[in-house]
C-alpha cells in the first residue's frame, strides 16, 4: 500500500507514519499509558493486560503494513509523545468474520463474557456494513494513546485530523471508531463523527441467571459509544 505524506511538524512533535522499526516504541507506549482510566476496563477488568501478545511488538505488524497509522515524537528528546492505530476493514473481511466469531470464545471470568457481550454490541463492524450497504471496505481508528505527561495540548485532536486527511486521500467513504474514554468522545465529536450506539456501563447486565447489573456503581457519565464520519 503506498505511504502517504502525512509527516510533518506540529508545536514540539513531528508526525511519521508507523514502520516496522516503530512496533517496538509502538508496544512499550500502549503498555504503559494506554488502559489505567478507561472506565470499561475499571469496571469490567482488562483482558488484554493478561495477555502478553497483545503487547508484542508483532502484534503491531499489521497496522505498519496498512500505512495509515501514526507516531508522534517529542521533538527535544526523541520520546514517542503519541500513537494513532488505524485500520482498513473490507466488507468481505468483516461479513466474513461475523461468521467465524460465533458464538463467544471461551472467557476465563464472568465479567469478561460480561464485557465481550458488551463489545459485540458497540463494535458491530457488521452492522456497520448493513447500515451503509453501498461501501466496500471503511478506517477503523482503532487506538489513540497520549503519553501522560502531554495530554491536555491538543495532541489526540490533531493526530485524528491527521488520519481524517489520511482517509480522505485514500477515497474512504466512511470512518468508525468506538471507546468509553469520555476524552474521544470529545475528539469524535469536535472533529464531526456522529454517535451510533451508545450504552451506559451502569446499565449492562448479565445474559446468565438473574440478569443483575454487571457494573451498577458506574458514573451516569460511564458510557461506551461507537462513533462514524463519512468522507464526501
Amino acid at each position: 500500500m503506498e505511504t502517504l505524506e502525512v509527516e510533518g511538524d506540529w508545536k514540539n512533535f513531528s508526525f511519521h507514519i508507523a514502520q516496522r522499526q516503530h512496533c517496538h516504541a509502538i508496544a512499550s507506549h500502549i503498555r504503559q499509558h494506554d488502559w489505567r482510566e478507561d472506565p470499561l476496563d475499571k469496571h469490567f477488568c482488562n483482558m488484554q493486560m493478561r495477555s502478553p501478545f497483545y503487547f508484542s511488538d508483532s502484534n503491531f505488524y499489521g497496522y505498519t503494513e496498512q500505512n495509515l497509522s501514526l507516531v508522534a515524537f517529542d521533538k527535544p528528546n526523541g520520546k514517542v509523545a503519541g500513537v494513532q492505530l488505524n485500520s482498513m476493514k473490507p466488507k468481505s473481511a468483516v461479513l466474513l468474520m461475523a461468521v467465524i466469531n460465533k458464538p463467544f470464545p471461551v472467557h476465563q471470568t464472568r465479567k469478561e463474557v460480561a464485557k465481550a457481550q458488551l463489545l459485540q454490541r458497540i463494535n458491530n463492524e457488521e452492522s456497520i456494513i448493513r447500515k451503509y450497504p453501498e461501501i466496500e471496505h471503511f478506517i477503523s481508528f482503532d487506538k489513540t494513546v497520549v503519553a501522560q505527561e502531554y495530554r491536555g495540548q491538543g495532541l489526540a485532536t490533531q493526530m485524528w485530523e491527521m488520519s481524517i486527511k489520511m482517509v480522505k486521500a485514500k477515497k474512504c467513504p466512511l470512518i468508525a471508531c468506538w471507546s468509553s474514554n469520555p476524552a474521544i468522545h470529545k475528539i469524535g465529536k469536535k472533529t464531526g463523527f456522529e454517535e451510533l450506539v451508545k450504552v451506559k456501563i451502569n446499565e449492562w447486565k448479565y445474559f446468565d441467571g438473574e440478569r443483575e447489573l454487571v457494573a451498577p456503581t458506574a458514573g451516569e457519565d460511564e458510557v461506551v459509544m461507537s462513533m462514524v464520519k463519512k468522507i464526501n
